[in-house]
């Protein structure tokens, strides 16, 4: 702009005499100019208020501040869902066998009472079908077993031997990843031979209660150690004598699919 007016002031004194009147316009021109100039100046001061910033007059504006960058998105995280057909570790469908200890005790409720408790092993398998809710698990569950040496003889001949149980059993227990532990009761019916002259083979059957606990070897291998006892009651068409039966049986069960 400078530049603009000295070009024209030069140019107005190379004019003849006769031009007085073109130069005085060109005085009014730059000071036109000069009003001009301040009031940008003014105007940019105000602007650079404004914006929190205040240049002074000739100063270069401040490069503007880039835009803050939007938040990063995060990805919102699904649950994992269980995997088709997944599911709990104690829940479903098993078989298996046993074999353990077994105890039966005759007794004479006379005056005074006598009794008999032969000991001896065991051995049969079990099916069954649990259910499994959180840390609860809940079962029913079918076994058949054979005792040997449970026979025991009274005075005047009589013997007695028991020879298979038959159980029907629920389950109540509590898990904890691979191990559980379970409360077991139901009903138990036996087959008992009177052996004296004359005897024959009497069904009994009775009240079971027991506990256990079963530790996943697997996927689908469970070792169990349960222990129960049944007691039957009076032995139908013999005088007073009572039956209970006791057994420790070590388990494996192989969970089906």
């Amino acid at each position: 702009m400078r530049a603009m007016i000295g070009a024209a002031v030069i140019a107005a004194a190379a004019m003849p005499a006769g031009a007085t009147a073109q130069t005085v316009t060109l005085e009014q021109l730059a000071r036109r100019i000069d009003a001009l100039e301040r009031e940008n100046a003014e105007l940019k001061a105000e602007v650079g208020r404004l914006a929190g910033t205040s240049p002074q007059p000739g100063a270069p504006a401040a490069p503007a501040e880039p835009s803050a960058a939007p938040p990063a998105m995060t990805a919102a995280v699904s649950p994992a869902l269980p995997l088709p057909g997944a599911r709990d570790p104690w829940e479903g469908p098993y078989v298996g066998i046993h074999v353990g200890l077994a105890g039966t005790r005759y007794r004479i409720e006379a005056d005074p009472p006598r009794q008999l408790s032969p000991d001896g092993m065991t051995y049969g398998g079990q099916f069954g079908w649990r259910w499994q809710n959180g840390a609860l698990v809940t079962g029913l569950e079918l076994e058949v077993s054979a005792p040997n040496g449970q026979d025991g003889t009274f005075p005047f001949s009589t013997t007695f031997d028991t020879t298979l149980h038959g159980r029907i059993k629920g389950q109540l227990g509590v898990a904890h990843g691979p191990l559980l532990l379970y409360a077991t009761g139901g009903l138990q019916v036996s087959r008992v031979h009177i052996l004296d002259p004359g005897g024959a083979g009497i069904s009994q059957s009775g009240f079971l209660y027991g506990v256990g606990a079963a530790a996943r070897l697997g996927s689908r291998v469970a070792l169990e150690l349960e222990a129960v006892q049944a007691d039957l009651g009076l032995i139908p068409n013999v005088a007073a004598v009572s039956n209970r039966s006791r057994t420790l049986n070590l388990r494996l069960n192989y969970q089906l699919p």
